[in-house]
């Protein structure tokens, strides 16, 4: 009956393949007819008007060449800017996905009633998405991400060197809102990250990084069998790292994003360099500061 009851409902998505549309940026590369159809029916559903310029594409036929190829994984790793987000992405995924399902399959490591704490933990999703929503608005899209995810790795820490009782549950807990947070904004921001002509094959390799991870977590906690805290320690290690790596790919909210793999490749080019060099700077100033 639990299976049922968690399977049944699944069936209410399958008449979605025939009401959702397409999305109208993917028919841009693809049907511009189509595309035009389905985003003036949004548009009168949303009471807004569509100027015809919208339509039109800067070089439709070199576009529609690049886009009659079919694409793989190797090419989200052929060209140099592209390959490096990539990646960061997918270690991303995968750090989320093993810290989520890790701390969710193991929420008996806490002390206190387990079916409680296991109510909490799902509970704390709720806020989480909800945050989210208001902060990837605000301050964009990798902001809320690293904010998320080093959190959840200073959550973690914390919760490594406390002792059994409810200040741990409640570090522990709120670990979780934040990686729940982390998780979401990563998937939202990868979507934009990738351009359109291989964004299923982004999103789909990311997911492939996070099943991956998923299907690990169980066993990390056996390090417990070395250390107890080894697997809090690697969660955090790993969680904040990705948060670094996040700060390292280009925002994306508020920008035309790419289409092609040459618009991918040029996307957001420097903005590693630039990272690094204004880290450094901060730190040169500060020695400075603190030596005068």
């Amino acid at each position: 009956m639990l299976q049922l009851a968690i399977s049944l409902p699944n069936l209410l998505f399958i008449p979605y393949f025939w009401v959702c549309p397409e999305s109208p940026r993917w028919l841009m590369s693809r049907d511009q007819e189509k595309a035009k159809e389905v985003t003036l029916s949004m548009a009168r559903m949303n009471k807004v008007n569509v100027p015809d310029e919208a339509f039109l594409s800067e070089d439709p036929e070199s576009i529609k060449e690049e886009l009659s190829r079919k694409y793989s994984i190797m090419d989200l790793l052929r060209t140099p800017n592209m390959r490096m987000r990539s990646l960061k992405c997918f270690y991303v995924w995968f750090t989320c996905s093993l810290v989520f399902y890790g701390f969710s399959l193991n929420i008996t490591d806490l002390s206190g009633n387990i079916y409680l704490n296991f109510l909490i933990s799902s509970i704390m999703e709720i806020p989480a998405y909800l945050s989210l929503l208001y902060l990837q608005e605000r301050f964009g899209r990798k902001i809320p991400v690293f904010t998320y995810l080093f959190l959840t790795g200073l959550g973690l820490i914390i919760v490594t060197v406390l002792p059994t009782g409810n200040s741990r549950v409640a570090v522990a807990m709120l670990s979780k809102l934040c990686i729940t947070g982390g998780f979401q904004g990563i998937m939202i921001y990868s979507i934009e990250l990738f351009p359109t002509v291989v964004r299923n094959t982004g999103m789909g390799s990311s997911s492939m990084a996070a099943r991956l991870g998923a299907t690990i977590s169980p066993f990390l906690w056996l390090l417990a069998d070395v250390w107890r805290p080894a697997p809090y320690l690697l969660f955090s290690i790993m969680t904040i790292l990705a948060g670094l790596l996040c700060m390292l790919l280009p925002e994306t909210k508020g920008l035309r994003l790419p289409q092609t793999l040459g618009d991918g490749e040029e996307f957001g080019k420097g903005v590693t360099e630039r990272m690094i060099d204004s880290a450094l700077t901060t730190l040169k100033l500060r020695k400075g500061n603190d030596d005068a």
